[in-house]
């Protein structure tokens, strides 16, 4: 980082970077003076009772993990992150990441400050009604806001979305290279009349 030059004037363009995030958990690594995951578990994980998320699992939530496919469906090895783990070396469960969709539309959620400084620094993309927030991106479907963030591991693919207008969320997971974008499955979730959840 130290030869690298930047190509612009910072803030004058939005450029999402795993880099970059992996750059800022070390940062607050530094600033709170424990590790990562340590700071992950006491800040979020603990408050919202999410006890099947975290950078190190547990031999039996190991047992339990999806295993991840390349494109030609064949297995490939878990994939922990290392130094950019603040960037997608995070594990958890859909029960869990729905807790978290709750507490971000829940206000008497311990994080409500957290999730109000998140939105609170908005810059808009090229596409109508599109916008960068911290971590994610802000837009509107059918009238209804919301707030998304897909990611992708070797051998998964995922996108998370809150909407915050009809107090809903969806997660999808595909541990391997879904046949359409994981984004048009999470939109006719949202159009399902109602949502349920066997968790």
């Amino acid at each position: 980082l130290g030869g690298y030059h930047l190509p612009r004037e910072p803030g004058s363009q939005v450029e999402y970077s795993n880099v970059g995030m992996g750059l800022l958990g070390h940062a607050l690594e530094l600033r709170a003076g424990m590790s990562y995951e340590d700071l992950l578990r006491r800040r979020i994980l603990e408050p919202l009772g999410m006890t099947n998320t975290g950078v190190t699992l547990s031999a039996e939530q190991n047992s339990r993990r999806a295993t991840g496919h390349n494109p030609r469906l064949l297995p490939v090895p878990t994939w922990t992150g290392g130094v950019i783990a603040p960037a997608g070396g995070v594990s958890s469960t859909a029960a869990d990441m729905l807790k978290f969709a709750a507490a971000v539309l829940d206000p008497k959620s311990p994080l409500k400050a957290a999730f109000a400084r998140m939105t609170s620094v908005k810059v808009p993309l090229q596409e109508r009604d599109e916008y960068q927030v911290l971590g994610w991106g802000m837009f509107k479907y059918r009238g209804n806001d919301l707030l998304g963030h897909s990611g992708g591991t070797f051998g998964f693919e995922t996108r998370l979305v809150v909407d915050t207008t009809r107090k809903r969320a969806v997660i999808v997971w595909a541990n391997g290279k879904a046949a359409g974008p994981v984004s048009d499955l999470v939109g006719l979730a949202l159009e399902r009349p109602r949502l349920s959840s066997s968790f």
